[in-house]
């Protein structure tokens, strides 16, 4: 087969070339800003020539054409096929550009790899890949790639980074810091740096050397807007809200139509208990943009954070009646109408919910809400209905119906729930787990056993469940060395679970190892001072003869925990005199 000379693409192929070869150009320009990725560039450079097979070349014409037609799904196929057959970086690139203009992010992140991998001196391509792993979380590759991309010259987008990382487990945010703190020692000076760091020292609840780093950059650059409202935010979480207030008027005198920071500042005078001030300022901000439904909603947030019910009304009746953010006003509204015993007015709204991320919640507080009205029956119909409108959340509302019966005593009708769900999902996880707590619950450890045991068949670590079993046989039953190894292995999975710690020093004051078992439970009580740990560290604490420090420790859990049938039968059992 004989190759064609093409270069990769930047604009449509107009005339076809019956022939088989068409020579065009792209943009690669290293400056260019990402956010500018997926619109076609205003100049043509020239792109260095690549090798093409003709069978290439009739794909990449296709997708031109397709594109041409509206059809951009096929044209992003067909040019990430040839991204990964061609390895080509235009070709990957085009490829991006469709991505992002149709909002396809998996086959961004893909096409920006591939340019990345393919042209790894091109500083546009590595800092558009680390914007996509950013996007998908992928907060410490992404970093790297900004590192070597700010030691090529290029912008960087640290912040991004830093705003992404808050929901990240402890251990990976401290790796990301570290990749921060290092690039910071090189550049400075680099505000974006100082910026990250002092998002990240926030989300570790460092509140004091962020506003110490954020200081260092409004030094640096004391217009900045995005540093001066981070300081202000962490003022107002810290409870400084007069000092907030302060610096949060002086940086609307600069930057009077920011909104970000006005919004903040209407959310510190309500935290000042201004509230009229605060809902000037709400004005001001919905008559400058009074389409911007998600300014509207975040008003209407605000409103109902700073306990302004009827204000927070006014705005979620806006957005229905704009036709836009619906799901999201009806569940607050519902969960005001709830606030006001309105129920029959907080069930429709709640009804009206039906895609988004309150979908769940809002099934969640409708089925607690006729549940508390003695309407279980009608509860169940909603939630059976909400399986068929959502099928790709059966199994989250299995579980919520399961819930919902518990918490009202009907085990068995809970169980029919569960092993109905089962049925359809035999190997689901949590639907085996939950089955498995409800059957401790009917004292049916057979049943317990043997669904755990399944979870463990399916995921031998699970640490939940080797957790679980072990400690239901070493309190319920004599198997003593069986819990004591499931639950060892529990330790070594999650050595820092307070649960498990708690597990394990309950199986060894069942051994008889008292300081041991002591010494666990109150590791695990000080991590975690929940009424369970602190019956057994009672329990420990009296057979060891030390009843006055037993009798104290369970009067103060008592205070904290006054419904705990567990702490009430410790003490029955051991019958102080």
């Amino acid at each position: 087969m004989t190759p064609c000379r093409l270069r990769a693409f930047n604009g449509l192929i107009a005339p076809l070339l019956l022939a088989g070869c068409v020579t065009t150009s792209i943009d690669t320009d290293n400056s260019a800003p990402a956010t500018q990725a997926k619109n076609a560039p205003s100049t043509v450079q020239k792109a260095p020539e690549a090798s093409f097979h003709k069978d290439t070349l009739y794909a990449l014409m296709v997708a031109e054409l397709a594109g041409n037609r509206e059809r951009l799904d096929l044209s992003l196929g067909n040019y990430l096929e040839q991204a990964h057959n061609t390895r080509d970086p235009g070709v990957a690139e085009r490829a991006l550009r469709i991505a992002h203009y149709i909002g396809a992010r998996q086959a961004a992140l893909e096409a920006a790899r591939i340019w990345a991998e393919t042209d790894p001196d091109n500083r546009q391509a590595l800092q558009t890949y680390a914007l996509e792993l950013a996007h998908v979380e992928s907060l410490n590759e992404a970093a790297d790639l900004m590192q070597r991309v700010l030691e090529m010259g290029g912008e960087t987008h640290f912040d991004l980074l830093a705003a992404r990382a808050e929901s990240l487990p402890p251990r990976q945010l401290k790796a990301l810091l570290s990749v921060i703190d290092t690039s910071a020692q090189r550049f400075p000076d680099n505000t974006q740096l100082m910026l990250a760091r002092a998002l990240l020292l926030e989300h570790e609840q460092q509140y004091d050397e962020a506003l110490e780093q954020l200081q260092k950059l409004l030094d640096q650059e004391p217009e900045s807007r995005n540093g001066l409202l981070h300081q202000s935010r962490i003022l107002h979480r810290i409870g400084r809200d007069n000092e907030a207030a302060k610096e949060l008027q002086g940086a609307l005198k600069s930057h009077p139509q920011d909104q970000r920071l006005r919004l903040l500042y209407g959310r510190v005078l309500l935290g000042l208990g201004q509230t009229q001030q605060a809902l000037a300022e709400f004005k001001t901000l919905h008559e400058r943009s009074p389409n911007d439904s998600d300014l509207t909603l975040s008003i209407a947030l605000t409103a109902l954070e700073g306990e302004q019910p009827n204000e927070a009304e006014n705005y979620l009746n806006l957005l229905l009646e704009q036709g836009e953010r619906g799901d999201t006003a009806h569940y607050y509204l519902g969960r005001l109408a709830e606030s006001r015993d309105d129920w029959q007015t907080a069930r429709d709204h709640y009804l009206q919910v039906k895609s988004g991320n309150e979908f769940l919640p809002a099934y969640t507080h409708l089925s607690q809400l006729l549940a508390d009205r003695e309407q279980l029956p009608q509860a169940q119909k909603h939630l059976r209905q909400a399986r068929d409108q959502r099928p790709e959340l059966r199994i989250q509302l299995y579980l919520l119906e399961s819930e919902v019966l518990i918490d009202e005593r009907e085990y068995d009708e809970a169980d029919k729930t569960l092993s109905e769900a089962l049925k359809v999902y035999p190997r689901n996880i949590s639907l085996l787990y939950a089955r498995a707590m409800l059957a401790e619950k009917n004292d049916d450890l057979d049943k317990l056993e043997q669904d755990l045991r399944t979870i463990l068949g399916i995921d031998p670590e699970n640490a939940v469940a080797l957790n679980a079993l072990g400690y239901t046989l070493a309190d319920r039953t004599t198997r003593y060395e069986e819990a004591a190894e499931l639950i060892r292995k529990a330790m070594q999975l999650n050595p820092d679970d307070p649960a498990v710690i708690d597990s394990m020093g309950w199986v060894e004051f069942r051994l008889g190892n008292y300081d041991r078992a002591l010494e666990l439970l109150q590791q695990a009580y000080a991590m975690m001072p929940d009424h369970e740990i602190s019956a057994h560290l009672v329990e420990v604490l009296w057979m060891q003869g030390r009843q006055q420090e037993a009798l104290q420790l369970w009067e103060e859990a008592l205070q904290q925990h006054p419904e705990s049938e567990l702490l009430k039968a410790v003490m029955e059992r051991l019958n102080p005199s």
